[in-house]
């Protein structure tokens, strides 16, 4: 595996959970911060699965060797399900409620989410990679 590549994956969840850890810090001590800080996390995470869904999955999908549908079918079920707690989260926290339920139930879904991507489509993904487009792959994610 090139651990290259896989620090590529590695870093842009690291930097997802950076921008949650902010959120959370500054939610006791500045609520109009925290919010200003959840919506970079909110917005982040919404642009990674786009990037997922927009670049990773049809590449994916371009290997005729493997059928990769029922991996794509759960991410994309997945991505579904995240949203849809990140929207109420979001709401939550704009009204001034509790939201360490919520915040706990994204971010179990979050790690299992990053665990489904780290044991099946990373490691599918790497395998197709050819160095020259690794880079290009990873940039895509700054053009959405």
């Amino acid at each position: 595996m090139n651990n290259e590549t896989t620090s590529g994956f590695d870093n842009e969840h690291a930097k997802l959970v950076k921008l949650f850890n902010y959120y959370r810090d500054a939610k006791n001590e500045n609520l109009t911060k925290a919010k200003e800080l959840f919506k970079d996390f909110s917005g982040y995470l919404q642009r990674h699965m786009k990037w997922e869904e927009t670049v990773l999955i049809p590449f994916l999908k371009q290997d005729k060797s493997t059928s990769y549908d029922n991996s794509i079918d759960i991410i994309r079920t997945e991505h579904i399900k995240i949203l849809a707690y990140l929207k109420d989260l979001h709401e939550k926290i704009d009204k001034g409620l509790a939201v360490e339920k919520e915040e706990e139930r994204l971010i179990r879904n979050l790690l299992k989410h990053e665990e489904f991507e780290d044991e099946i489509l990373h490691p599918a993904i790497i395998k197709l990679i050819k160095k020259e487009v690794k880079e290009d792959i990873f940039k895509s994610m700054d053009n959405l």
